[in-house]
Order: structure tokens, then sequence, then C-alpha cells
């Protein structure tokens, strides 16, 4: 099924998309389950989400701001099949094919990973609270590593899966920066693990060129 023209027009305006009901509800609920198998907690109680302390061998890299591993073991096997499964999802493929004028495609996704980051419900917890919405940033923010933007407090405003230095010099053009993003259950608007800058694609190769190149000896 290919985009349609308002799904394209909603493309070049604000910059993405949403398809709904792309992945079957049944390879969802079994990803889903496995994420939770995988990370010892109880999809029905709320309260196994914020945990102290990640359960060996996972390890607190292992679910680094709500990245996780699946376990390389049989056990999860048949997960990492699903994951390759979904990827090859023929109305995912057919966006992406679309969006980038090009058929032969190459996932850059590593198979067996994940995102769970649970909401934030204030006090001491792993969520992450949003105080408002999301606007671009001032003067005020800095370039201190290859695909972050961070304010001076060191609290990230922008992540860009790929270089700012790259973009600059032209090795990374606009026409291919795109990624999708699967989520497996509903998600209310006010919430979610992605924040979006509409018609941000609009002025963001200008904008970035107002960063200075990386300095190697910087702090990381």
């Amino acid at each position: 099924m290919e985009l349609s023209e308002g799904e394209m027009a909603t493309w070049r305006e604000r910059g993405w998309i949403i398809l709904e009901a792309v992945v079957p509800p049944e390879q969802c609920a079994l990803l889903v389950d496995a994420i939770f198998r995988q990370l010892r907690q109880d999809p029905d109680d709320p309260a196994t989400w914020y945990p102290r302390e990640y359960p060996q061998p996972h390890g607190r890299s292992d679910h680094h701001d709500g990245f996780l591993a699946f376990d390389p073991t049989p056990e999860f096997a048949a997960t990492r099949a699903l994951q390759w499964q979904i990827c090859q999802n023929e109305r995912i493929y057919r966006a992406h094919a679309q969006l980038l004028g090009e058929h032969r495609l190459r996932m850059g996704m590593q198979v067996g990973r994940a995102y769970m980051k649970p909401p934030y419900i204030g006090g001491d917890t792993l969520g992450v609270e949003m105080s408002g919405p999301l606007e671009l940033p001032d003067d005020k923010i800095f370039h201190r590593r290859g695909g972050d933007i961070k304010l001076p407090g060191g609290e990230m405003a922008l992540h860009f899966d790929t270089s700012l230095d790259d973009i600059r010099r032209g090795e990374i053009s606009g026409t291919n920066l795109l990624q999708g993003n699967i989520s497996l259950t509903d998600t209310p608007g006010d919430a979610g693990g992605t924040c979006l800058l509409p018609g941000f694609h609009h002025e963001f190769l200008e904008w970035v060129q107002r960063f200075p190149p990386l300095d190697p000896e910087a702090d990381t």
C-alpha cells in the first residue's frame, strides 16, 4: 500500500507521518511479553517498572536510557526472529522506499534490541519528565558530542542518531535522514519515547551550521 497524498503532504509539512495498525497485534503482544520477561518486570504491576538495579546479567548498561538487549539464549531466539519478521513488514518497507525514493534498503537496526522507558510518575524514578512542549533550543545550547545537543547543565536537548559534523560537511544529506519507530503499545499524545519538532527538517541543514566542529579533546 502506497502512502496517500494526504500522508505525503503531512510528511512534507511536518517531517513525519504516523502509520496505524501496521504490525499485527499478536506480534506486538509477543514482543511486549518478551521485553517484560527480559527485564524481570510485571506488565500488570507498574511498581516493578522502576527498579533500583536491574537483575544480572542484564545490568544497567543493557537498559541505558530505555534501551535493552535480549539475552543471546535459546529462550529469546524466537524473539529475535520475530523482530526480524516485523522489520520486514511489507507496509513498513513500502513506506520507507516511497519516502526515500529507493527500493534497495539496508536495515540499520540491531535485531535483539528494544526500547522500554516507563512513564514519568514523579519522585525518584527512572522515568523522564517533559516540562512542556518541545521547542527549538536557543543560543544557550552547545554541541558537545557527535550527535548530541546539550544544555549548559548537561541535560539532553536534542539527540541525532548520526554525527552532526558529518551533516555539516555534507557527507549526510537531508534526503536520507529518515528513521522509523514502531510503537508496540498504544501511547497517548502527551507521552511516549519520542518528541518531534514540526517542520524542523526545513531549516535543519542551515541550523546545524551554527555549531562549531566537535573538539576531539572535549569532555564526553
